[in-house]
């Protein structure tokens, strides 16, 4: 992204094309002059045709160069849209931290980032040719105002002085429409939300049963209407900034053409001279209107980079202290990463471990992924302790040097070795230390909004612990859960696993403890083998795969498919594809959580549309299956995770209550009191039994 080129700023081929262009123009301008001298000097025929042949073949040759360039410099400008722009947004999109991805700020910038690379014929893709445009105009002004000044310099600072009456109105008009680009924006992700969000089978069953066409019709009228309003008002703009320009045109050329002829009838101007001028004046006048037009139109291409660039720039700072930089934890547990340091030491551990799961009748699978997550803390703190107590030197995103001390770095090894040792032993630990967080930002009005979630909160996870989180809608589950998996970051306190910050794990390291199932968790138009494993930089495990489906209790299913596990999913798109029933979807995430190896296990609410007694046999074939691993379960049925070891009721940003299900019950308070309430509504032998 460092590289100016994915934004188009490749100054090479703008320059020759426009040195071509004004080359060109150049000699079209003297080419009048040359004949009519000739005719009036009375040469003959032969040295008539001789220079009309070489100045002709110049400009022959000089268009078919130009027009190369050009051709050159717009396939250019559109391939880089599909081969550099668009992947680097998509990747971005993708890559973006989660905190910036849902903000409403970070949403604006994408759609605008996405407006700038959605079309091969305006945008960032016109980036390029509008610089040519540009350097071309100026080029082109200062040659022909260079011929003008043999006239009188005064013409020329008189063009000049109208010009920039003209520039400005067009600088002025294209920050007035630059003003409006965020209040579209917004209008744009209205009308593509009902244009491409309501297209879905469930959708559609939804808009039929409810009768909704009206009123999806209704509200994409009233999108259109904004965005047509805000269409209206940048029209608006462009109508008096061509009526401004065209009165400056009318003036400026009455000017320069009334001198013109007073030099051609009382100072003895040649034939070949007033062509040559009067060419260079009309010239001159298409150079200044190309010249605003083109500042105008770089501008407006200016934006569209900055937009983009401002984008593809979000989230480069480093993250808060408490979010983590991979300071002192480098990759570690990766359970599939494929590259870890493969030092001498590293490889006798890793022999060593195999040989122990061998003994221990283990499969071998578990060992291997064990052993991919294993960092070698002895190594990196052998090689910070050759400095002799001298800091080690972190480098940061964004530059920051952040220095830890070497007690500190031992002191990282050490938990690390830690977790190597237990991971898959007891699952891992994990901290909430005086957590404080609230969602900021600008609602569409641009208000600032603040919503406190929790504040000065603690907690502790077991390794092993299966610990179920309930509450009320809007009493923080869904964000407690994002806060441990590290989407989120704690404006205050700290987050550790397995004893060590945050802040030292590398982010995708941390990402890899957790196999996580959330509330709006969904399947690719891919296999179902890849739809498990979401391994695309490798080639899936098949006795791995069908392990986890067997299970998963997914076997019967796959086998009934034409494909078996290579079937593809999502009918709608894909041919000869399949979907999956309510159950069946959990049961495939329910494979895929397996597939992972994760220490840890998060489920947000991922049967909310299951009955109560399909919900309660999925989280029960979680708890079966994941025996060992650290599980938290959230869910707003309280007797589906009675099995946890311990529940905890968040209220108004704190815990409220803590214990098993028993003892909340002996308890008698606000969890007794919502579960009595919730089981008047379940048949008490399925839901309580």
């Amino acid at each position: 992204m460092k590289n100016k080129k994915i934004y188009g700023g490749n100054m090479i081929l703008p320059f020759l094309g426009s040195v071509a262009q004004v080359s060109l123009s150049l000699v079209t301008l003297y080419l009048p002059k040359i004949v009519l001298d000739c005719v009036t000097a009375r040469v003959s025929s032969e040295v008539l045709l001789e220079k009309i042949a070489a100045v002709g073949g110049l400009w022959l040759l000089l268009g078919v160069i130009n027009l190369a360039l050009h051709n050159v410099i717009m396939a250019h400008a559109q391939t880089g849209l599909y081969t550099r722009l668009i992947p680097a947004w998509e990747e971005k999109t993708m890559e973006l931290d989660y905190e910036i991805f849902s903000s409403c700020g970070g949403k604006t910038l994408m759609e605008k980032a996405r407006q700038a690379v959605s079309s091969p014929n305006w945008g960032l893709v016109s980036y390029q040719p509008r610089l040519t445009a540009l350097l071309e105009a100026a080029g082109g002004l200062a040659a022909y105002g260079t011929v003008l000044c043999t006239l009188h310099p005064l013409v020329v600072l008189a063009l000049l002085a109208i010009f920039g009456l003209e520039l400005g109105q067009g600088i002025w008009t294209e920050n007035r429409k630059q003003a409006l680009k965020q209040e579209k924006a917004a209008a744009g992700r209205r009308l593509n939300y009902i244009a491409y969000g309501t297209r879905g089978l469930s959708e559609g069953k939804d808009i039929r049963v409810y009768n909704m066409a009206g009123w999806l019709r209704e509200m994409a009228g009233l999108a259109i209407k904004q965005k047509r309003r805000l269409e209206r008002i940048t029209a608006g703009y462009e109508q008096r900034k061509l009526l401004f320009g065209g009165v400056l045109i009318l003036v400026r050329d009455s000017c320069a053409y009334g001198y013109l002829l007073y030099s051609f009838f009382h100072k003895g101007m040649s034939v070949g001279d007033f062509a040559l001028y009067f060419t260079a004046i009309t010239g001159l006048g298409g150079w200044l209107g190309r010249l605003t037009e083109s500042v105008s139109q770089f501008k407006e291409a200016q934006n569209y980079r900055k937009d983009y660039r401002e984008y593809m720039e979000l989230g480069q700072e480093p993250r808060e202290a408490s979010c983590g930089s991979g300071i002192a934890v480098g990759a570690a547990v990766q359970p599939q990463e494929q590259n870890y340091a493969a030092g001498k030491a590293a490889v006798q551990s890793q022999e060593q471990s195999h040989a122990a799961e061998k003994a221990a009748g283990q499969p071998q699978e578990q060992s291997h992924a064990a052993e991919k997550a294993a960092v070698q803390p002895q190594e990196q703190n052998h090689a910070a302790g050759k400095a002799a107590g001298q800091p080690q030197k972190q480098s940061h995103a964004a530059g920051k040097a952040a220095v830890q001390s070497q007690e500190q770095n031992h002191a990282a090894g050490n938990a690390e070795r830690r977790h190597q040792d237990r991971r898959h032993a007891a699952g891992m630990g994990f901290s909430f230390r005086d957590v404080s967080y609230s969602y900021t930002g600008k609602d569409e009005e641009g208000q600032e909004r603040r919503q406190q979630v929790f504040e000065h909160l603690n907690l502790e996870i077991a390794p092993g612990e299966k610990l179920a989180v309930v509450g009320v809608n809007g009493a923080g589950k869904t964000t407690l859960v994002k806060l441990l998996c590290g989407l989120l970051c704690p404006e205050q306190g700290e987050i550790l696993a397995d004893g060590i910050p945050r802040r030292l794990w590398d982010t995708q390291a941390y990402y890899g403890l957790f196999s996580a199932v959330f509330q709006s968790s969904g399947v690719l138009p891919v296999s179902v083998a890849d739809n498990i494993a979401l391994n695309v930089t490798g080639s899936v495990d098949r006795d791995r795969l069908a392990q986890c489906i067997r299970r998963a209790g997914l076997e019967e299913k796959i086998n009934s498919l034409p494909k078996g596990a290579d079937t593809c999913l999502v009918k709608r798109i894909t041919e000869q594809g399949t979907d999956f029933s309510g159950g069946q979807l959990q049961r495939l995430l329910l494979a895929r959580a397996l597939y992972k190896e994760a220490p840890a296990l998060v489920l947000d609410e991922p049967t909310a549309a299951l009955d109560p007694l399909a919900e309660q046999e999925v989280y029960e074939q979680y708890r079966q299956l994941t025996e060992g691993r650290t599980a938290v379960f959230i869910s707003h049925r309280l007797a589906s995770t009675r099995f946890c070891d311990r529940i905890i009721l968040l209220e108004e940003g704190h815990i409220a209550e803590s214990g098993t299900h028993e003892q909340l019950m002996a308890l008698g308070g606000r969890y007794a009191e919502l579960f009595r309430v919730q089981s008047r509504y379940y048949d008490e032998e399925g839901e309580t039994a």
